[in-house]
């Protein structure tokens, strides 16, 4: 069942505004263009200040909502739980005018007892889907395993069969385990049986810190790279921009006849020069060719 954003009882003191702004996004006609961002990681050893420049950046452009794509918090061996979550919710509270859809990711949630701080402090299920001006959003929840269980892979297909009129669709979940099979030329696990037979569009994922997106027949996987994480992964490797170790996130448009258009923004300075990645859509299971602009001037 399609679920709703939902804030837990201390977020709705928190949050006045916000029963209004999801009433309102509920009813949008299904021609209304509109805008929305991914934000990546800030967890994997954040790098202090930058987690908190691209939510500020991210609302400054008035998305419609934001999906995280997962580790909002260190986790294990970081402290009590209860108080990295009241950190993170503390460093987002100035946006609260704004719809957030929360991805769990494997700093977030590694046991029962994390599974249920998730849930308790962001105020929605591990999984969930959701529709914004007739497009479909699925989230899923891999954070416990590498890939989508057999579970999360039945609400997937119940979730898309019963929603297979809606257009475009976009499917969520931390760890990109697509990445193996599709570089390895390779269409034939479910995920993307799934996806080709109900005509998702993106299939979005963190986890690595390094921007990657791939082409198989009608579906765009893409990895958003590090929104606040380590880079030292890539850059320890000589590594860079070119191979996608930056800070960044993802605004994706969607136009009044479903047109999708993706562009992977950098931070911007101090954290980086905020260049900006416009995807193109033609290469099947390749890294999908890029084209980077400077920043638009303000």
């Amino acid at each position: 069942m399609s679920a709703r954003l939902a804030w837990p009882a201390r977020w709705v003191l928190l949050f006045p505004a916000l029963a209004l702004v999801c009433a309102s996004a509920a009813g949008q006609s299904p021609a209304q263009p509109f805008q929305f961002a991914v934000i990546g990681d800030r967890t994997g050893r954040a790098v202090p200040g930058v987690h908190e420049a691209i939510w500020k950046e991210v609302c400054s452009r008035r998305p419609a909502f934001i999906v995280t794509i997962g580790d909002h918090i260190e986790g294990p061996g970081a402290g009590d739980l209860e108080q990295q979550w009241r950190d993170y919710l503390e460093l987002i509270r100035p946006y609260r005018n704004i719809p957030v859809y929360f991805t769990p990711g494997n700093h977030d949630v590694f046991s029962d007892a994390s599974a249920h701080a998730f849930t308790r402090n962001t105020g929605q299920p591990l999984q969930q889907s959701f529709d914004y001006a007739g497009a479909h959003f699925v989230i899923l929840d891999n954070s416990r395993s590498l890939e989508l269980d057999e579970p999360q892979l039945a609400f997937l297909e119940q979730d898309l069969a019963r929603n297979a009129g809606k257009s475009p669709k976009f499917v969520f979940f931390h760890k990109p385990y697509w990445l193996i099979p599709l570089k390895f030329h390779s269409s034939q696990f479910r995920l993307h049986e799934l996806a080709q037979r109900y005509r998702v569009n993106f299939v979005i994922s963190g986890h690595t810190h390094q921007f990657t997106a791939l082409r198989a027949g009608p579906v765009t996987y893409v990895v958003v790279g590090s929104s606040g994480a380590s880079l030292e992964r890539g850059l320890s490797l000589g590594q860079g921009f070119d191979e996608g170790w930056f800070f960044q996130y993802l605004w994706i448009s969607v136009d009044k006849t479903g047109r999708v258009q993706v562009t992977t923004c950098e931070a911007a300075p101090p954290y980086g020069k905020g260049r900006r990645i416009l995807l193109e859509r033609r290469l099947t299971t390749q890294p999908i060719a890029f084209k980077v602009s400077q920043p638009p001037a303000h």
